[in-house]
């Protein structure tokens, strides 16, 4: 169950949040942070090695598994989607970048559909503006394509036959919403709150905004410290959770100075240490978990049922006489376990600087170093909440 930490002096929120139309608030004080070790939080660890076979990803924005295949999306250096099986081994990439009629330009994101008790992969292609949705088959079979009048950068799917979108805070023609609910034909049928006019003209994008876990579905509200839930059945969305972080506002004219440049705006929260942009969101019925940035620091809170008190932790030691941590953003999941990437050339890194302790000490760090080659692509950590 989420408890709720005691606020203190220093704290960070967003002008005109308010915590009256939410189901419930948590309170959260920044500077509180732990120190916590993988088995406090963990109750297994593993990993996959990703195999290379002449494609090497640049880095993963997205880690689905899906009949024991991980679907593992590279949108930002080689704007492509890859399968491979559960031991890594590469088995075929999904569709081909281009603009032909069978091809995408530009993917943001996917999902995985079920379509007359068929699995479809459904790439959304950005590289138009208005989105395409790109369909092919688990192969790599191309099926159609779906032209939308809307603009979105993050796709979920429910069971149901609904489709979740986060916009990044853009305005679509007919209405300006960070979310929206589709049928698979794209005829909305809901739309989130409309985000604060300094959102709605600088572009954010955040790393996982939406969590999916069998019949629960969560989103993030971009700027305004906010979870909202979404009726898988219905596609209605509620105002669910408030995260307070204290009383120390951001000053209104950071917006007015800033409106024209979100990059300063950034900046001048980092030296104020202002707290915004809640995001790798993983929401379960036991256990929530996200990130939230505090001055220059990206900070993490984790609620779970094995926990007495909520966690508030900037990284994860691998064990209380270890100096090698865990910093860890979210990919994926697959129930209660999580999946994080591991960068290998990170991974070369910290071998290097910490190669006395790898020696002498048996930790994951030290099997997954006796098994990488300079020719591997990254690792996928698996991390089962307790």
């Amino acid at each position: 169950m989420v408890s709720t930490i005691m606020l203190f002096a220093f704290g960070c929120s967003n002008p005109k949040s308010t915590n009256s139309d939410f189901l419930q608030t948590i309170s959260i004080d920044p500077s509180k942070v732990v120190t916590v070790t993988a088995d406090q939080i963990f109750s297994n660890i593993d990993y996959v090695i990703l195999s290379n076979d002449d494609h090497i990803i640049g880095s993963i924005s997205k880690i689905k598994l899906f009949d024991d295949q991980y679907f593992v999306l590279d949108a930002d250096y080689t704007n492509s989607l890859y399968v491979h099986d559960s031991n890594g081994l590469f088995i075929t990439k999904i569709g081909m970048e281009g603009v032909g009629p069978e091809e995408y330009q530009d993917i943001n994101d996917f999902t995985i559909v079920t379509v007359n008790g068929s699995p479809q992969i459904w790439l959304l292609d950005i590289g138009r503006g208005y989105f395409t949705l790109v369909i092919y088959d688990l192969n790599g079979n191309f099926i159609t394509k779906i032209k939308s009048n809307l603009m979105a950068n993050f796709i979920e799917y429910f069971d149901s036959g609904l489709l979740l979108f986060s916009t990044a805070n853009q305005c679509n023609d007919d209405f300006c919403s960070d979310k929206f609910v589709t049928d698979l034909d794209l005829n909305v049928l809901s739309v989130g709150s409309k985000p604060l006019d300094f959102y709605e003209e600088n572009w954010i994008e955040p790393r996982q905004p939406i969590s999916v876990s069998n019949t629960q579905a969560s989103i993030t509200t971009y700027g305004q410290n906010s979870i909202e839930s979404i009726d898988t059945e219905t596609g209605a969305i509620v105002k669910d959770i408030f995260i307070d972080f204290g009383d120390s506002q951001i000053p209104e004219e950071l917006m007015t100075t800033f409106g024209g440049s979100y990059e300063q705006y950034h900046n001048a929260l980092n030296k104020s240490k202002f707290c915004y942009e809640i995001d790798n969101l993983f929401r379960n019925k036991d256990a929530l978990y996200f990130s939230f940035d505090y001055g220059n620091r990206t900070l993490f809170f984790l609620s779970t049922q094995a926990h007495d008190d909520d966690l508030i932790f900037e990284n994860i030691k691998l064990s209380n006489d270890s100096q090698l941590t865990l910093n860890l953003g979210i990919d994926g999941s697959d129930g209660n376990t999580l999946f994080s990437q591991l960068n290998p050339e990170y991974l070369q890194a910290t071998f290097e600087e910490n190669e006395s302790f790898l020696k002498n000490n048996k930790s994951i760090f030290k099997e997954i170093s006796e098994k990488l080659t300079k020719d591997s692509n990254h690792v996928i950590l698996r991390l089962e909440l307790k």
